[in-house]
């Protein structure tokens, strides 16, 4: 729908491959050291938080829409090993304008993380794919449209027809009503 704001719900599905008895086996060769030194060897960090950001990539091609994601920074500290995943949810709240042209569109995002420690980071890329709804708005004009004319001449009226649709549209035309003694026509 144009000029309402539409909800689209995305779930991140964060895993890695550091595998659990790694980490455990680091744990007891490491015993006598406290957890925070534990982690800087595994993950590089006191305490390990890795940092997904989530980017519109075509955020400046999109003139026609507000764009808005609920959160482009998910910070997770409950890391997850080896045949584990965390689940996170967030938003992209899109808002069609009037203009957003009624044809297939794409936003594309961009889903990253960073290396921490032993775990590579990530870049994942997705389209959204959509299409806004067609708006029929049309103007006819005609110009002069009450004119005098002699007895078996032709008169000609000027119509300006605009598209202010957001999609081409094409206009037929037909006479509805006309005196029978007219001989109306449309070129």
């Amino acid at each position: 729908m144009i000029n309402k704001s539409i909800n689209i719900p995305i779930t991140i599905i964060y895993k890695t491959d550091i595998k659990e008895n790694f980490v455990d086996i680091t744990k007891k060769i490491l015993f006598f050291l406290p957890f925070t030194m534990k982690n800087k060897i595994i993950y590089n960090q006191s305490l390990p938080q890795q940092i997904i950001d989530i980017i519109v990539l075509n955020k400046g091609e999109i003139s026609w829409a507000q764009l808005n994601l609920t959160t482009s920074k998910i910070y997770l500290d409950d890391i997850p090993y080896y045949n584990q995943s965390s689940e996170i949810k967030t938003s992209l709240l899109l808002s069609p304008l009037e203009e957003a042209p009624a044809q297939n569109q794409n936003i594309k995002l961009r889903f990253q993380c960073e290396d921490l420690g032993m775990i590579k980071g990530a870049i994942y890329e997705t389209e959204i794919e959509f299409k806004p709804n067609f708006i029929p708005t049309v103007e006819i004009q005609p110009s002069n449209s009450l004119r005098l004319v002699k007895p078996r001449k032709d008169i000609n009226f000027k119509i300006i027809v605009r598209n202010y649709s957001n999609k081409r549209v094409r206009i037929n035309s037909d006479i509805i009503e006309a005196d029978t003694k007219w001989k109306p026509m449309i070129k």
